[in-house]
């Protein structure tokens, strides 16, 4: 689960470095800087819902492994 977290942070700090560039330098135009970011931010929201999800079930398998749950 560490690679997903580590990729998603990896995508944000790409996302604010594209931001920058493109404040400092205007490197791209308008739309297709907004492209880039939605697809920065798509991707990322997406890496950190499967992240959570597999966290989620990992600690409900051990918890049902334990016999924890009610």
């Amino acid at each position: 689960m560490m690679p997903l977290l580590r990729l998603a942070t990896g995508l944000f700090v790409a996302g604010v470095a594209v931001g920058l560039f493109q404040l400092w330098f205007s490197l791209w135009s308008p739309e297709a800087f907004l492209r880039i970011e939605i697809t920065l931010g798509a991707v990322l929201t997406t890496l950190v819902v499967v992240w959570a999800v597999r966290k989620e079930s990992a600690e409900y398998e051990r918890q049902k492994r334990d016999h924890r749950l009610d």
